[in-house]
């Protein structure tokens, strides 16, 4: 992989992450409840759903997901279930996030979740990477290198969400408007769960 495949790889990856969806409504209203550290958790753990994601691409998830597809089902019913779950959770509760324990686990895991069950995912790795990786030849550095490339460019647009996110919320600090961001947040993630399940 040549330093302009790696910027181009660069570009699209940051495009495609910043293009609001799933995981930048969670990190949006992760950040808004619970502040950047519970984001910056949440985006590790969509950083790892992709990163599975990458390596499927790279070793030929479609031979997987043809002889597994209950098992690709499975973790996106799964996935989509507890998104719904927590949604609801927190929109019936009156300032369901102070109700709520935002530990590191459930941000990691509910960012892996929103990952793994994004079948956008699946397709723009598959999409994208024989424009840079001649994936006959990869060598192992290369495929290093992609999965370093592709964390940091999650990470760092998601954290740019986050942050935005937290200066919405120290403009809108009163408690009433924090209940309406509650509730607006419960919103958000139903539906997230719902789009996963649909898909």
């Amino acid at each position: 992989m040549n330093i302009s495949d790696l910027l181009n790889f660069i570009a699209i990856m940051a495009i495609f992450v910043a293009i609001p969806g799933a995981g930048t409504f969670l990190v949006t209203s992760v950040a808004i409840q619970s502040g950047k550290t519970g984001a910056f958790i949440t985006a590790l753990g969509i950083s790892l759903g992709d990163i599975i994601y990458l390596l499927f691409a790279i070793f030929g998830w479609l031979v997987i997901s043809q002889r597994f597809e209950n098992i690709v089902y499975l973790v996106k019913f799964i996935g989509s279930m507890y998104l719904i779950y927590l949604g609801i959770k927190v929109f019936s509760s009156p300032q369901a996030f102070e109700n709520i324990e935002f530990t590191k686990s459930k941000n990691f895991c509910t960012g892996f979740f929103v990952s793994i069950t994004n079948p956008k995912v699946i397709l723009f790795y598959l999409s994208i990477l024989p424009l840079f990786l001649d994936l006959k030849y990869l060598t192992t550095s290369d495929i290093v290198l992609v999965l370093f490339t592709a964390v940091f460019v999650i990470m760092f647009v998601l954290f740019g969400y986050a942050l935005i996110a937290q200066k919405i919320k120290d403009i809108l600090i009163k408690k009433d408007k924090l209940i309406l961001l509650d509730k607006i947040s419960g919103i958000i993630i139903v539906v997230v769960g719902i789009l996963m399940l649909l898909k």
